[in-house]
């Protein structure tokens, strides 16, 4: 049995990598004994389900300096569990440019096969900034130490082929890169019918009402000005259009206080199991965002059947929807005229295939 090393961010919390960690350390523990390095703060099912290595005991003045340097830091970490724990192969889930490096770097050194996650359409994400100073650091983080992670690292993981074109043009050989998304994982044998109706009873929402969900993080610089005018335009337009939005952010309480309650339901961060109530309660979803790698609020819903209307929020995006929107009345027009179209779900994102080609990538790195 082989021992993957995972290495994390230090907060694996249910907004922070909590379910792309817990999931991927599942398939691997299928077969393999998984190891989570260097994580702080853990939600209770990661705590229970995956031993947790970090950093323990009073650190020389050396290692006080070194921590205050984020890769080096990370690299040194890495450098004391592979001496102690001997594992088969590490991996770096995301933040290429430190995680991705330090796991590149650590494996060049001591000849272990490493693994980095390309998460987003990662050189031009710099570019969907307004900060000065966030960009330069994304500029820096992806644009620079995540090419180095790239060229360092024994396999590149790409969340859809779309990428592959992006990767070649940057000097990057086909060989080294494998497309495996994030996994989708919801209850088997869900009740669609009885879940939309029970659902919508308990939010007030009309049975034969149409309704526009939204599940995502609900931060400012999400276009929320735009899913906001949208909604304002269906809301004036048609009766019968009820929406419902669910997750949590720095725009939530912006978006709560100036929308009109009633035919807007605001659900909060939920589950993940509860989430499956919003997607079978909905009969379309809306998804708005400057930059996104593979979101989940957009291959969820299409898991579920239902259309997506999203604005251009990267090269993954716009393979995957057809409903591409620039603007608030696009939105609303193709809400309140019932048009959008229902992507398929690629077959490489449904779960079984999905989870066999996570457990084929690592018998062959081995």
């Amino acid at each position: 049995m082989a021992k993957i090393s995972v290495l994390t961010s230090s907060d694996i919390s249910v907004r922070n990598m909590e379910h792309v960690t817990y999931r991927l350390s599942e398939i691997f523990s299928s077969r393999h004994e998984v190891n989570l390095i260097g994580a702080l703060k853990v939600s209770e099912r990661i705590r229970e389900r995956f031993t947790i290595y970090k950093e323990d005991g009073k650190q020389t003045c050396v290692e006080i300096l070194i921590s205050k340097v984020p890769i080096l830091n990370r690299i040194h970490l890495l450098n004391k569990y592979i001496k102690s724990e001997h594992p088969d192969v590490l991996v770096a889930l995301g933040a290429i440019g430190v995680n991705g490096l330090a796991v590149g770097i650590a494996g060049r050194i001591t000849g272990i096969p490493s693994i980095i996650r390309i998460t987003s359409d990662v050189f031009r994400v710099y570019r969907t900034e307004y900060n000065l100073k966030r960009k330069l650091s994304l500029y820096v983080r992806n644009n620079i130490l995540g090419r180095l992670s790239m060229l360092m690292a024994t396999k590149i993981v790409l969340l859809h082929e779309a990428q592959i074109p992006e990767l070649k043009k940057n000097g990057f050989k086909p060989q080294k890169m494998v497309v495996a998304s994030q996994p989708i994982n919801f209850p088997e044998n869900i009740n669609i019918g009885n879940l939309r109706v029970t659902t919508r009873q308990k939010l007030l929402i009309p049975d034969d009402a149409y309704c526009v969900g939204s599940v995502f993080r609900l931060d400012l610089n999400k276009k929320l000005d735009m899913l906001f005018e949208a909604i304002r335009k269906v809301l004036d337009q048609d009766d019968n259009v009820y929406f419902i939005i669910a997750g949590s952010g720095n725009g939530k309480d912006w978006l709560y206080d100036n929308l009109p309650k009633g035919r807007v339901v605001m659900v909060g961060q939920l589950p993940r199991d509860e989430l499956t109530k919003i997607y079978a309660a909905c009969d379309s979803f809306v998804h708005c965002s400057d930059s996104e790698g593979l979101a989940n609020a957009i291959i969820e819903p299409m898991f579920f059947n239902k259309p997506v209307i999203a604005t251009d929020s990267g090269i993954i995006t716009r393979a995957l929807i057809s409903n591409i929107v620039n603007s608030s009345d696009e939105i609303s027009e193709l809400i309140i005229n019932k048009r959008a179209i229902i992507d398929p779900l690629p077959n490489y994102l449904k779960p079984k295939i999905n989870r066999e080609s996570w457990l084929c990538l690592i018998e062959e790195i081995l």
